[in-house]
Protein backbone atom coordinates (compact mmCIF):
# COMPACT_ATOMS: atom_id res chain seq x y z
CA UNK A 1 0.00 0.00 0.00
CA UNK A 2 1.51 3.23 -0.85
CA UNK A 3 2.15 6.12 1.77
CA UNK A 4 -0.41 8.38 0.48
CA UNK A 5 -3.14 5.35 0.24
CA UNK A 6 -2.20 4.61 3.86
CA UNK A 7 -2.81 7.62 5.06
CA UNK A 8 -6.22 7.91 2.89
CA UNK A 9 -7.07 4.50 4.63
CA UNK A 10 -5.61 5.56 8.63
CA UNK A 11 -7.88 8.81 8.17
CA UNK A 12 -11.15 6.94 7.29
CA UNK A 13 -11.01 4.93 9.82
CA UNK A 14 -10.28 7.45 12.26
CA UNK A 15 -13.58 9.10 10.83
CA UNK A 16 -15.40 6.01 10.61
CA UNK A 17 -14.57 5.67 14.46
CA UNK A 18 -15.55 9.36 15.14
CA UNK A 19 -18.83 8.90 13.81
CA UNK A 20 -19.77 5.83 15.24
CA UNK A 21 -18.35 7.59 18.89
CA UNK A 22 -20.85 10.51 17.79
CA UNK A 23 -23.65 7.90 17.27
CA UNK A 24 -23.51 5.42 20.28
CA UNK A 25 -22.37 7.41 23.06
CA UNK A 26 -23.28 11.07 22.00
CA UNK A 27 -27.03 9.87 22.22
CA UNK A 28 -29.44 8.52 24.97
CA UNK A 29 -31.27 5.68 24.69
CA UNK A 30 -29.88 2.14 23.53
CA UNK A 31 -28.65 1.56 19.94
CA UNK A 32 -27.58 -1.60 18.07
CA UNK A 33 -24.18 -2.31 18.63
CA UNK A 34 -21.68 -1.84 15.46
CA UNK A 35 -18.49 -4.12 15.39
CA UNK A 36 -16.88 -2.04 13.71
CA UNK A 37 -16.69 0.55 16.66
CA UNK A 38 -13.82 -1.57 17.51
CA UNK A 39 -11.50 -0.48 15.22
CA UNK A 40 -8.42 0.89 16.08
CA UNK A 41 -6.97 4.43 16.00
CA UNK A 42 -3.76 3.57 14.72
CA UNK A 43 0.05 4.13 16.76
CA UNK A 44 1.49 7.63 16.82
CA UNK A 45 5.02 6.57 17.44
CA UNK A 46 5.00 5.20 13.78
CA UNK A 47 8.68 6.63 12.33
CA UNK A 48 8.70 9.58 10.88
CA UNK A 49 11.49 10.75 8.71
CA UNK A 50 11.62 14.72 9.15
CA UNK A 51 11.13 16.57 12.05
CA UNK A 52 7.99 19.18 11.63
CA UNK A 53 8.69 22.19 11.75
CA UNK A 54 8.84 24.28 15.37
CA UNK A 55 5.93 26.37 16.45
CA UNK A 56 6.38 29.67 18.49
CA UNK A 57 2.84 31.18 18.82
CA UNK A 58 2.54 34.94 20.68
CA UNK A 59 1.94 34.35 24.09
CA UNK A 60 0.42 37.62 24.37
CA UNK A 61 -1.73 37.05 20.96
CA UNK A 62 -3.14 33.35 22.24
CA UNK A 63 -3.63 34.88 25.55
CA UNK A 64 -6.27 37.73 24.64
CA UNK A 65 -7.62 35.33 21.54
CA UNK A 66 -8.76 32.38 24.49
CA UNK A 67 -9.76 35.11 26.60
CA UNK A 68 -11.94 37.23 23.92
CA UNK A 69 -12.21 36.35 20.41
CA UNK A 70 -12.76 32.52 21.17
CA UNK A 71 -15.35 32.54 23.88
CA UNK A 72 -17.22 34.93 21.84
CA UNK A 73 -16.88 32.67 18.57
CA UNK A 74 -18.27 29.43 20.58
CA UNK A 75 -20.64 31.61 21.72
CA UNK A 76 -21.79 31.89 18.00
CA UNK A 77 -21.61 28.40 17.29
CA UNK A 78 -25.30 27.44 17.56
CA UNK A 79 -24.93 23.82 16.66
CA UNK A 80 -21.98 23.17 19.12
CA UNK A 81 -24.19 25.16 21.65
CA UNK A 82 -27.28 23.23 20.95
CA UNK A 83 -25.50 19.56 21.59
CA UNK A 84 -23.90 21.00 24.79
CA UNK A 85 -27.60 21.98 25.78
CA UNK A 86 -29.40 18.38 25.08
CA UNK A 87 -25.89 16.42 26.07
CA UNK A 88 -25.25 15.32 22.71
CA UNK A 89 -21.15 16.87 22.49
CA UNK A 90 -19.28 14.45 20.70
CA UNK A 91 -17.50 12.15 22.12
CA UNK A 92 -13.52 11.72 22.58
CA UNK A 93 -12.23 10.30 18.68
CA UNK A 94 -9.30 8.17 20.86
CA UNK A 95 -11.07 6.32 23.73
CA UNK A 96 -12.21 2.62 22.82
CA UNK A 97 -15.26 0.68 23.20
CA UNK A 98 -15.23 0.66 27.28
CA UNK A 99 -14.12 4.23 27.53
CA UNK A 100 -10.40 3.86 28.09
CA UNK A 101 -7.12 5.49 25.82
CA UNK A 102 -4.95 3.47 24.77
CA UNK A 103 -0.81 4.60 25.71
CA UNK A 104 0.37 6.58 23.24
CA UNK A 105 2.53 9.82 22.97
CA UNK A 106 0.31 11.78 24.78
CA UNK A 107 -0.25 9.59 27.70
CA UNK A 108 0.47 6.38 29.67
CA UNK A 109 -1.90 4.62 31.43
CA UNK A 110 -0.24 4.61 35.04
CA UNK A 111 -1.65 5.20 38.64
CA UNK A 112 -5.22 4.69 37.39
CA UNK A 113 -4.30 1.80 35.59
CA UNK A 114 -1.64 0.03 37.30
CA UNK A 115 -1.23 1.08 41.13
CA UNK A 116 2.07 2.65 41.52
CA UNK A 117 3.93 2.26 44.95
CA UNK A 118 4.28 5.40 47.15
CA UNK A 119 7.93 5.33 46.41
CA UNK A 120 7.25 5.72 43.17
CA UNK A 121 4.49 8.14 43.52
CA UNK A 122 7.50 9.77 45.40
CA UNK A 123 10.24 9.76 43.02
CA UNK A 124 8.09 10.64 39.77
CA UNK A 125 9.53 10.95 36.35
CA UNK A 126 12.83 11.29 37.95
CA UNK A 127 15.67 8.96 37.01
CA UNK A 128 18.85 9.71 38.08
CA UNK A 129 20.05 11.46 41.44
CA UNK A 130 19.95 15.12 40.13
CA UNK A 131 22.75 17.09 38.99
CA UNK A 132 26.23 16.58 40.99
CA UNK A 133 26.17 18.91 43.80
CA UNK A 134 29.76 19.18 44.07
CA UNK A 135 29.80 21.63 41.10
CA UNK A 136 30.94 23.52 39.05
CA UNK A 137 27.40 24.13 37.18
CA UNK A 138 28.20 25.98 33.99
CA UNK A 139 25.90 28.41 32.68
CA UNK A 140 25.47 27.89 29.18
CA UNK A 141 22.04 29.96 28.43
CA UNK A 142 20.28 32.47 30.08
CA UNK A 143 16.03 31.49 30.33
CA UNK A 144 14.08 34.25 29.13
CA UNK A 145 10.69 32.36 29.43
CA UNK A 146 8.52 32.42 32.39
CA UNK A 147 7.84 34.74 35.43
CA UNK A 148 11.11 33.84 37.30
CA UNK A 149 14.47 34.26 36.17
CA UNK A 150 16.29 31.13 35.49
CA UNK A 151 19.37 29.77 33.22
CA UNK A 152 20.35 26.64 31.52
CA UNK A 153 23.51 25.09 32.96
CA UNK A 154 25.96 21.64 32.39
CA UNK A 155 27.33 19.80 35.71
CA UNK A 156 29.90 18.31 35.80
CA UNK A 157 28.39 14.85 34.20
CA UNK A 158 27.33 16.58 31.20
CA UNK A 159 23.77 16.62 32.08
CA UNK A 160 21.82 19.84 31.08
CA UNK A 161 19.56 21.63 33.03
CA UNK A 162 16.96 24.14 33.66
CA UNK A 163 17.28 25.89 36.95
CA UNK A 164 14.38 27.89 38.00
CA UNK A 165 13.48 29.59 41.37
CA UNK A 166 11.33 30.72 43.94
CA UNK A 167 10.52 34.59 44.04
CA UNK A 168 12.53 36.31 46.89
CA UNK A 169 9.93 36.94 49.34
CA UNK A 170 8.25 33.71 49.02
CA UNK A 171 10.58 30.82 50.12
CA UNK A 172 9.50 27.59 48.89
CA UNK A 173 6.11 28.85 47.14
CA UNK A 174 6.98 27.94 43.07
CA UNK A 175 9.79 25.01 43.88
CA UNK A 176 7.09 23.29 45.97
CA UNK A 177 4.26 23.32 44.06
CA UNK A 178 6.46 22.10 40.65
CA UNK A 179 7.59 19.22 43.00
CA UNK A 180 4.23 18.53 44.18
CA UNK A 181 2.80 18.68 40.51
CA UNK A 182 5.38 17.01 38.66
CA UNK A 183 4.64 13.86 40.78
CA UNK A 184 0.47 13.98 40.58
CA UNK A 185 0.62 14.79 36.89
CA UNK A 186 3.29 12.09 36.01
CA UNK A 187 1.62 9.81 38.17
CA UNK A 188 -1.76 10.67 36.31
CA UNK A 189 0.18 9.67 33.17
CA UNK A 190 1.32 12.27 31.23
CA UNK A 191 4.17 12.81 29.84
CA UNK A 192 6.50 15.13 32.61
CA UNK A 193 9.89 16.65 32.56
CA UNK A 194 12.56 15.28 35.14
CA UNK A 195 12.49 18.16 37.68
CA UNK A 196 14.87 18.16 40.58
CA UNK A 197 14.53 19.71 43.84
CA UNK A 198 18.34 20.96 44.74
CA UNK A 199 19.85 23.70 47.46
CA UNK A 200 23.02 24.78 46.15
CA UNK A 201 25.78 27.26 47.35
CA UNK A 202 26.01 30.02 44.41
CA UNK A 203 29.74 29.57 44.59
CA UNK A 204 29.41 26.52 41.95
CA UNK A 205 27.87 28.37 39.36
CA UNK A 206 30.43 29.45 36.72
CA UNK A 207 29.44 30.95 33.41
CA UNK A 208 30.44 29.64 29.85
CA UNK A 209 32.21 32.21 27.69
CA UNK A 210 29.68 34.37 25.50
CA UNK A 211 26.53 33.75 26.87
CA UNK A 212 23.98 36.03 26.01
CA UNK A 213 20.74 37.01 27.30
CA UNK A 214 17.57 39.74 26.35
CA UNK A 215 16.78 42.64 28.34
CA UNK A 216 13.32 43.50 28.66
CA UNK A 217 13.65 45.72 25.80
CA UNK A 218 14.62 42.84 23.87
CA UNK A 219 18.72 43.90 23.71
CA UNK A 220 21.11 41.36 23.52
CA UNK A 221 23.62 41.61 26.37
CA UNK A 222 26.46 39.69 27.67
CA UNK A 223 25.69 37.54 30.58
CA UNK A 224 28.08 38.13 33.19
CA UNK A 225 28.88 37.75 36.91
CA UNK A 226 27.37 41.22 37.95
CA UNK A 227 24.43 39.72 35.99
CA UNK A 228 24.20 36.66 37.84
CA UNK A 229 24.44 38.37 40.93
CA UNK A 230 21.79 40.80 40.14
CA UNK A 231 19.53 37.45 38.92
CA UNK A 232 19.68 35.78 41.91
CA UNK A 233 19.31 38.86 44.27
CA UNK A 234 15.58 38.84 43.26
CA UNK A 235 15.16 34.83 43.97
CA UNK A 236 15.08 33.37 47.68
CA UNK A 237 18.31 33.04 49.75
CA UNK A 238 18.00 30.86 52.68
CA UNK A 239 19.95 32.35 55.94
CA UNK A 240 23.41 30.11 55.37
CA UNK A 241 23.30 31.48 51.72
CA UNK A 242 22.69 28.35 49.45
CA UNK A 243 19.23 28.47 47.34
CA UNK A 244 16.40 26.18 46.56
CA UNK A 245 15.57 25.95 43.34
CA UNK A 246 14.07 23.26 40.59
CA UNK A 247 16.42 21.68 38.36
CA UNK A 248 14.82 20.57 35.55
CA UNK A 249 16.83 18.11 33.03
CA UNK A 250 16.91 18.56 29.83
CA UNK A 251 14.11 16.47 27.36
CA UNK A 252 15.95 14.20 25.16
CA UNK A 253 15.37 14.71 21.59
CA UNK A 254 14.65 17.92 19.47
CA UNK A 255 12.65 21.11 20.74
CA UNK A 256 9.42 21.84 18.76
CA UNK A 257 7.59 24.20 20.51
CA UNK A 258 4.16 23.68 22.50
CA UNK A 259 1.70 22.04 20.84
CA UNK A 260 -2.10 23.73 20.93
CA UNK A 261 -5.35 22.30 22.87
CA UNK A 262 -7.21 22.53 19.46
CA UNK A 263 -6.45 21.16 15.83
CA UNK A 264 -3.78 19.28 15.05
CA UNK A 265 0.44 19.35 14.26
CA UNK A 266 -0.56 19.24 10.62
CA UNK A 267 2.95 18.41 9.17
CA UNK A 268 3.32 15.68 12.03
CA UNK A 269 1.88 12.49 10.16
CA UNK A 270 1.14 11.19 13.79
CA UNK A 271 -0.85 14.01 14.73
CA UNK A 272 -4.08 12.28 13.34
CA UNK A 273 -7.08 13.78 15.79
CA UNK A 274 -7.74 17.18 16.31
CA UNK A 275 -6.70 18.19 20.45
CA UNK A 276 -9.96 19.05 21.31
CA UNK A 277 -11.36 15.46 20.47
CA UNK A 278 -8.67 13.89 22.53
CA UNK A 279 -9.84 12.54 25.75
CA UNK A 280 -6.77 12.85 27.62
CA UNK A 281 -6.61 16.60 26.85
CA UNK A 282 -10.08 17.25 27.36
CA UNK A 283 -10.07 15.07 31.08
CA UNK A 284 -6.95 16.97 32.04
CA UNK A 285 -9.72 19.16 33.07
CA UNK A 286 -10.77 17.51 35.94
CA UNK A 287 -7.10 16.77 37.17
CA UNK A 288 -5.83 20.31 36.99
CA UNK A 289 -8.93 21.24 39.23
CA UNK A 290 -7.65 19.12 41.56
CA UNK A 291 -4.73 20.97 41.86
CA UNK A 292 -5.60 23.97 40.70
CA UNK A 293 -3.54 23.71 37.37
CA UNK A 294 -4.62 26.96 36.31
CA UNK A 295 -2.31 28.38 33.66
CA UNK A 296 -2.84 25.77 31.12
CA UNK A 297 -1.71 27.73 28.20
CA UNK A 298 -0.49 26.51 25.44
CA UNK A 299 3.47 27.66 26.40
CA UNK A 300 2.76 25.28 29.53
CA UNK A 301 3.26 22.24 27.24
CA UNK A 302 5.99 21.14 24.37
CA UNK A 303 6.85 19.14 21.60
CA UNK A 304 9.60 16.73 21.30
CA UNK A 305 10.79 15.19 18.34
CA UNK A 306 12.71 12.22 19.99
CA UNK A 307 14.27 8.94 19.19
CA UNK A 308 13.36 5.60 20.51
CA UNK A 309 14.51 2.12 19.57
CA UNK A 310 15.54 3.01 16.21
CA UNK A 311 12.41 6.06 15.20
CA UNK A 312 11.45 8.88 15.89
CA UNK A 313 8.48 10.45 16.52
CA UNK A 314 6.59 13.33 18.53
CA UNK A 315 5.96 12.96 22.15
CA UNK A 316 3.88 15.79 24.00
CA UNK A 317 5.01 17.33 27.19
CA UNK A 318 3.01 19.30 29.92
CA UNK A 319 5.80 21.45 31.36
CA UNK A 320 6.48 24.27 34.16
CA UNK A 321 4.02 23.41 37.02
CA UNK A 322 5.07 26.56 39.15
CA UNK A 323 1.81 28.52 38.61
CA UNK A 324 -0.58 26.02 40.58
CA UNK A 325 -1.54 24.94 43.81
CA UNK A 326 -1.81 28.53 45.39
CA UNK A 327 1.49 29.86 43.76
CA UNK A 328 1.52 31.94 40.67
CA UNK A 329 5.16 31.70 39.75
CA UNK A 330 6.65 34.94 41.39
CA UNK A 331 3.94 35.59 43.99
CA UNK A 332 1.22 33.68 46.09
CA UNK A 333 -1.92 33.91 43.28
CA UNK A 334 -4.88 36.20 43.17
CA UNK A 335 -7.54 35.16 45.46
CA UNK A 336 -10.23 34.53 42.16
CA UNK A 337 -8.09 32.63 40.76
CA UNK A 338 -9.17 29.33 40.16
CA UNK A 339 -12.72 30.72 40.13
CA UNK A 340 -12.68 32.95 37.31
CA UNK A 341 -10.94 33.70 33.69
CA UNK A 342 -8.44 36.44 33.42
CA UNK A 343 -11.51 38.09 31.15
CA UNK A 344 -14.61 36.11 32.26
CA UNK A 345 -17.67 37.32 30.36
CA UNK A 346 -19.97 34.80 31.72
CA UNK A 347 -19.19 36.72 35.05
CA UNK A 348 -18.81 40.38 33.66
CA UNK A 349 -22.32 39.84 32.03
CA UNK A 350 -24.07 38.56 35.03
CA UNK A 351 -22.79 41.30 37.74
CA UNK A 352 -23.84 44.03 35.22
CA UNK A 353 -27.45 42.34 34.47
CA UNK A 354 -27.50 41.99 38.57
CA UNK A 355 -25.92 45.48 38.90
CA UNK A 356 -23.44 43.60 41.22
CA UNK A 357 -25.67 41.54 43.51
CA UNK A 358 -24.63 38.26 42.17
CA UNK A 359 -21.94 37.01 44.28
CA UNK A 360 -19.20 34.58 43.22
CA UNK A 361 -17.60 31.57 45.48
CA UNK A 362 -14.32 33.24 45.29
CA UNK A 363 -15.70 36.92 46.95
CA UNK A 364 -15.01 37.52 50.36
CA UNK A 365 -12.08 34.65 51.01
CA UNK A 366 -9.20 35.32 52.83
CA UNK A 367 -5.45 33.50 53.09
CA UNK A 368 -5.42 34.23 56.52
CA UNK A 369 -3.99 31.35 58.58
CA UNK A 370 -2.76 29.61 54.74
CA UNK A 371 1.15 28.96 55.11
CA UNK A 372 3.05 31.01 53.18
CA UNK A 373 4.71 28.55 50.81
CA UNK A 374 1.96 26.93 49.52
CA UNK A 375 -0.42 30.23 49.19
CA UNK A 376 -4.10 30.59 48.90
CA UNK A 377 -5.38 26.99 47.89
CA UNK A 378 -8.29 25.64 49.75
CA UNK A 379 -10.74 23.00 49.44
CA UNK A 380 -13.92 24.56 51.46
CA UNK A 381 -15.11 26.91 48.38
CA UNK A 382 -13.74 24.90 45.63
CA UNK A 383 -16.82 23.30 43.21
CA UNK A 384 -15.62 21.23 40.66
CA UNK A 385 -18.70 22.81 37.98
CA UNK A 386 -17.02 26.09 39.05
CA UNK A 387 -13.60 25.78 38.44
CA UNK A 388 -11.86 27.73 35.48
CA UNK A 389 -8.27 28.20 34.12
CA UNK A 390 -6.73 31.74 33.60
CA UNK A 391 -8.48 31.42 29.83
CA UNK A 392 -10.07 29.44 27.98
CA UNK A 393 -9.04 26.01 26.63
CA UNK A 394 -10.84 24.13 24.19
CA UNK A 395 -10.24 20.65 24.96
CA UNK A 396 -11.79 21.64 28.62
CA UNK A 397 -14.53 23.45 26.81
CA UNK A 398 -15.01 19.75 24.59
CA UNK A 399 -15.47 17.60 27.75
CA UNK A 400 -18.41 15.64 28.02
CA UNK A 401 -19.32 13.55 31.19
CA UNK A 402 -17.75 10.10 29.73
CA UNK A 403 -14.37 12.27 29.61
CA UNK A 404 -14.98 13.47 32.79
CA UNK A 405 -15.78 9.89 34.56
CA UNK A 406 -12.46 8.54 32.75
CA UNK A 407 -10.62 11.83 34.46
CA UNK A 408 -12.12 11.37 37.91
CA UNK A 409 -11.25 7.50 38.17
CA UNK A 410 -7.79 8.39 37.95
CA UNK A 411 -8.38 11.06 40.76
CA UNK A 412 -9.78 8.74 43.00
CA UNK A 413 -6.92 6.31 42.63
CA UNK A 414 -4.93 9.27 44.58
CA UNK A 415 -5.58 7.86 47.89
CA UNK A 416 -4.48 9.99 51.31
CA UNK A 417 -1.04 8.16 51.43
CA UNK A 418 -0.35 8.66 47.39
CA UNK A 419 -1.44 12.86 47.81
CA UNK A 420 0.92 12.69 50.83
CA UNK A 421 3.88 10.87 49.36
CA UNK A 422 3.55 13.81 46.46
CA UNK A 423 3.48 16.28 48.96
CA UNK A 424 6.52 15.11 50.44
CA UNK A 425 8.32 15.64 47.30
CA UNK A 426 8.48 19.26 47.93
CA UNK A 427 10.22 19.42 51.03
CA UNK A 428 8.62 21.84 52.90
CA UNK A 429 10.23 23.67 55.54
CA UNK A 430 7.38 24.87 57.50
CA UNK A 431 5.69 21.61 59.54
CA UNK A 432 2.03 23.12 58.62
CA UNK A 433 2.36 23.81 54.92
CA UNK A 434 2.05 19.74 54.00
CA UNK A 435 -0.82 18.68 56.55
CA UNK A 436 -2.69 22.43 54.87
CA UNK A 437 -1.75 21.33 51.46
CA UNK A 438 -2.96 17.42 52.06
CA UNK A 439 -6.60 18.41 53.66
CA UNK A 440 -7.35 20.81 51.08
CA UNK A 441 -6.02 18.37 48.52
CA UNK A 442 -8.30 15.26 50.15
CA UNK A 443 -11.43 17.87 49.93
CA UNK A 444 -11.48 18.99 46.57
CA UNK A 445 -10.37 14.74 45.32
CA UNK A 446 -13.84 14.35 47.47
CA UNK A 447 -15.84 17.22 45.74
CA UNK A 448 -14.44 15.80 42.49
CA UNK A 449 -15.91 12.33 43.18
CA UNK A 450 -19.30 13.65 44.59
CA UNK A 451 -19.84 15.79 41.62
CA UNK A 452 -18.52 14.03 38.26
CA UNK A 453 -19.73 10.62 39.37
CA UNK A 454 -23.20 12.01 39.62
CA UNK A 455 -22.89 12.62 35.83
CA UNK A 456 -22.76 9.32 34.40
CA UNK A 457 -23.97 5.73 36.56
CA UNK A 458 -20.65 5.13 37.85
CA UNK A 459 -19.93 1.63 37.20
CA UNK A 460 -17.00 0.32 35.63
CA UNK A 461 -14.45 -3.12 35.42
CA UNK A 462 -17.44 -4.74 33.61
CA UNK A 463 -16.08 -8.35 33.18
CA UNK A 464 -17.96 -11.73 31.29
CA UNK A 465 -17.55 -14.70 32.86
CA UNK A 466 -19.17 -18.42 32.61
CA UNK A 467 -21.66 -19.13 35.59
CA UNK A 468 -22.28 -22.83 34.98
CA UNK A 469 -24.25 -23.35 32.02
CA UNK A 470 -24.59 -19.39 31.88
CA UNK A 471 -23.28 -15.92 31.31
CA UNK A 472 -22.69 -13.82 34.05
CA UNK A 473 -21.83 -9.88 33.98
CA UNK A 474 -20.10 -8.37 37.09
CA UNK A 475 -19.00 -5.31 37.41
CA UNK A 476 -17.80 -2.52 39.90
CA UNK A 477 -19.55 0.74 41.86
CA UNK A 478 -17.01 3.22 41.47
CA UNK A 479 -19.18 5.59 43.59
CA UNK A 480 -19.20 2.89 46.55
CA UNK A 481 -15.60 1.86 46.12
CA UNK A 482 -14.51 5.61 45.97
CA UNK A 483 -15.97 6.76 49.29
CA UNK A 484 -19.02 8.83 47.32
CA UNK A 485 -21.51 6.81 49.08
CA UNK A 486 -22.59 3.39 50.85
CA UNK A 487 -23.59 0.13 49.02
CA UNK A 488 -26.43 -0.04 51.67
CA UNK A 489 -27.73 3.01 49.95
CA UNK A 490 -27.45 1.54 46.44
CA UNK A 491 -29.77 -0.03 44.51
CA UNK A 492 -29.37 -1.76 41.02
CA UNK A 493 -31.81 -3.24 38.23
CA UNK A 494 -30.76 -3.95 35.23
CA UNK A 495 -32.97 -5.71 32.00
CA UNK A 496 -31.74 -7.49 28.39
CA UNK A 497 -31.61 -6.27 25.23
CA UNK A 498 -31.03 -6.48 21.54
CA UNK A 499 -30.71 -3.97 18.87
CA UNK A 500 -33.04 -0.91 19.68
CA UNK A 501 -35.36 -3.09 22.08
CA UNK A 502 -35.63 -4.50 26.03
CA UNK A 503 -36.79 -7.73 26.51
CA UNK A 504 -39.42 -7.81 29.49
CA UNK A 505 -39.68 -5.36 33.01
CA UNK A 506 -36.84 -4.22 35.05
CA UNK A 507 -35.30 -7.00 37.00
CA UNK A 508 -34.17 -5.95 40.88
CA UNK A 509 -30.24 -6.30 41.47
CA UNK A 510 -28.89 -7.72 45.02
CA UNK A 511 -25.63 -6.01 45.62
CA UNK A 512 -23.41 -5.43 42.78
CA UNK A 513 -24.18 -8.52 41.26
CA UNK A 514 -23.43 -10.44 39.02
CA UNK A 515 -26.05 -10.03 36.95
CA UNK A 516 -26.55 -14.06 35.64
CA UNK A 517 -28.53 -15.07 32.29
CA UNK A 518 -31.38 -17.17 33.13
CA UNK A 519 -32.25 -19.87 30.76
CA UNK A 520 -34.99 -18.02 29.50
CA UNK A 521 -33.33 -15.45 28.14
CA UNK A 522 -30.38 -17.66 26.54
CA UNK A 523 -33.28 -19.44 24.71
CA UNK A 524 -34.23 -16.41 22.93
CA UNK A 525 -30.87 -15.43 22.09
CA UNK A 526 -29.88 -18.22 20.67
CA UNK A 527 -32.95 -18.17 18.49
CA UNK A 528 -32.15 -14.25 17.70
CA UNK A 529 -28.35 -15.56 17.08
CA UNK A 530 -29.41 -18.63 14.90
CA UNK A 531 -31.03 -16.25 12.63
CA UNK A 532 -28.44 -13.27 12.42
CA UNK A 533 -27.58 -12.43 9.04
CA UNK A 534 -24.33 -10.35 10.56
CA UNK A 535 -22.37 -10.63 13.44
CA UNK A 536 -23.92 -7.26 14.67
CA UNK A 537 -26.98 -8.79 14.91
CA UNK A 538 -25.50 -11.08 17.62
CA UNK A 539 -25.01 -8.71 19.76
CA UNK A 540 -26.81 -7.86 22.88
CA UNK A 541 -26.82 -5.57 25.93
CA UNK A 542 -27.26 -5.73 29.83
CA UNK A 543 -28.71 -2.25 30.71
CA UNK A 544 -28.01 -0.78 34.05
CA UNK A 545 -29.80 1.44 35.98
CA UNK A 546 -28.67 2.85 39.63
CA UNK A 547 -30.86 4.33 42.30
CA UNK A 548 -28.42 6.61 44.75
CA UNK A 549 -29.67 8.88 47.47
CA UNK A 550 -33.76 8.03 46.61
CA UNK A 551 -33.03 8.93 43.02
CA UNK A 552 -32.53 6.70 39.87
CA UNK A 553 -29.69 7.70 37.60
CA UNK A 554 -27.91 7.44 34.63
CA UNK A 555 -28.17 4.30 32.07
CA UNK A 556 -24.96 2.38 31.53
CA UNK A 557 -25.19 -0.70 29.43
CA UNK A 558 -22.53 -3.84 28.49
CA UNK A 559 -22.71 -5.23 25.26
CA UNK A 560 -21.99 -8.91 24.41
CA UNK A 561 -21.41 -11.39 21.51
CA UNK A 562 -23.38 -14.60 21.68
CA UNK A 563 -23.34 -17.13 18.50
CA UNK A 564 -24.92 -19.27 20.54
CA UNK A 565 -21.32 -20.90 22.10
CA UNK A 566 -21.24 -19.78 25.59
CA UNK A 567 -17.45 -20.47 25.01
CA UNK A 568 -17.45 -17.83 22.07
CA UNK A 569 -19.33 -15.24 24.14
CA UNK A 570 -17.21 -12.11 25.10
CA UNK A 571 -17.99 -8.72 26.17
CA UNK A 572 -17.46 -6.08 22.75
CA UNK A 573 -18.23 -2.59 25.03
CA UNK A 574 -19.71 -0.64 27.12
CA UNK A 575 -21.90 2.39 27.06
CA UNK A 576 -22.52 5.41 29.98
CA UNK A 577 -25.49 7.62 29.48
CA UNK A 578 -25.29 11.20 30.29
Amino acid sequence: MSTRHGDMHVLRSILLAAFLSVALLGCGGTKPWDLGETIQIPVDQQPVKEAPKERDPSLYWDAVNQSSFYLIEQSLDLPRQYRKLFDQQKEAYDADVFGNIPDCSWFINRHGSERLTVEEMRRGPRRIDGPDMNGPWTITRAKTQGVTPGFFFKDSQGETFVLKFDPVAYPELATGAEMICTSFFYAAGYNVPENYLVTFDPSILTIKEGVMFKTRDGVKEPFTPDVLKDVLAKVAIRPDGRIRAIASRLLAGQPLGPFSYHGRRKDDPNDYLPHQHRRELRGLKVLASLVNHFDTKDHNTLDMFVEENGKQFVRHYLIDFGSTLGSDGDEPKNIYTGYAYTFDLEQAVVSLATLGLRRWSWEGASSDGVPQSVGYFEGERFTPAGWKPLHANPAFDHMTANDAFWATEIVAAFTSADLQACIEAAEYSDPNAGPYLHEALMERRRKIIDYYYTKVNPLDGFRLSLDGSSLAVSFEDRWVLDGAGIADRVEHRYRFGHGEGSWGSYRSLGGNGPIVFDAETLDRMRQVSAGATSDNDRVFNVQIQSRRNGKWGHWVRAYIYFNGDLDQSRLVGVQHDS
